[in-house]
């Protein structure tokens, strides 16, 4: 089987419930799979600064674990520590550009963290994607870099709230191919399959160029989604669940396991989307947040502000896919 295991680690070793201050229930779950290593990491807390503010990520590695571990590890401290996240507290949490922007800088300091810390230990040269969330009784802000992806389950349609970044796509091959890089086969430079992700330092070698220009970027895009009392679920999976899951297929399932919940929690509920997807043939490490959105407190909030942050800018009203019940 080459670099895959002979049979998958099932194991769920990870796998947590995790209750916000402000009564959201979320869970995470991770599975190594036929990979022979786990390179997942997650998230689920509330951001300590800022009451009522739950983050959530999935980071998903490749060519190691380190990447993935420390962006886990440092990404809030990172945020809590940026200018632009103390001024939106400190101004009543209500600015959502300057949101928009404490996350846009922080994944890119978390990088240059990532670079320093590899050059200390040049044996990990690994890198990660990241899709992460800020949960709110108002809002949902997304921000990801890589082909993790979140998808919200609201009115009974299934609404993506991030876009894969893959090396194909127009935008992201102009980009590679004017810091000098190529695409071959889907991939950068015939090897990495995604466009932007922590790490991959290989792949940042322009010295004459910023961040948010080489030939794979750490700048995330955002997403914003204004809270509606029809909103379910909030779904952050690595491509593991999404190689064999389109967006309207895995809420489905989603909401299905939701019902059947049972009083071990919300955690068993992200086990199974797991379990699933490695019986649908996936063959990568699988992990999942899930945040139940069902009955939970929604306040109304002032739009009127435009936002303007991400390639596709603030998407305030996106495609939905229906979602049939199973």
């Amino acid at each position: 089987m080459g670099n895959m295991l002979e049979s998958p680690r099932t194991e769920k070793p990870d796998a947590e419930n995790y209750t916000s201050s402000s009564g959201l229930k979320a869970a995470a779950s991770g599975m190594q799979g036929y990979r022979l290593e786990m390179e997942d990491s997650h998230i689920c807390q509330d951001m300590p600064s800022c009451s009522g503010h739950l983050l959530v990520a999935v980071f998903d590695g490749h060519g190691g674990q380190g990447a993935a571990i420390y962006a886990a590890k440092y990404l809030i401290p990172v945020i809590e520590a940026n200018k632009k996240w103390k001024e939106y507290v400190n101004t009543g949490a209500k600015d959502l550009n300057l949101l928009s922007d404490s996350l846009v800088e922080s994944f890119i300091l978390i990088d240059q963290d990532i670079r320093a810390q590899q050059d200390k230990t040049p044996q990990d040269q690994s890198g990660c994607t990241a899709v992460i969330c800020v949960v709110t009784t108002r809002f949902i802000m997304c921000a990801n870099a890589g082909d993790s992806r979140c998808v919200l389950g609201t009115n009974k349609t299934a609404k993506g709230m991030s876009e894969d970044h893959k090396p194909d796509d127009d935008i992201e091959k102009k980009r590679i191919e004017k810091a000098g890089g190529s695409v071959h086969v889907g991939r950068v430079e015939g090897n990495l399959a995604v466009s932007r992700a922590f790490g991959d330092f290989e792949y940042k070698d322009r010295a004459d160029l910023p961040a948010t220009e080489q030939k794979v970027s750490c700048e995330p895009d955002i997403f914003l989604h204004y809270r509606t009392a029809q909103d379910d679920v909030l779904l952050l999976a690595c491509d593991g669940l999404w190689d064999v899951n389109s967006n309207a297929e895995a809420i489905a399932e989603l909401n299905g396991h939701l019902a059947e919940e049972q009083e071990d929690g919300l955690q068993t509920v992200a086990g199974k989307m797991l379990d699933s997807a490695l019986n649908k043939g996936s063959k990568d490490n699988i992990s999942a947040v899930v945040v139940d959105l069902r009955n939970s407190t929604v306040v109304d909030m002032d739009k009127s502000v435009p936002a303007k942050y991400g390639r596709f800018g603030y998407v305030l009203t996106r495609e939905t896919e229906p979602v049939l019940s199973r």
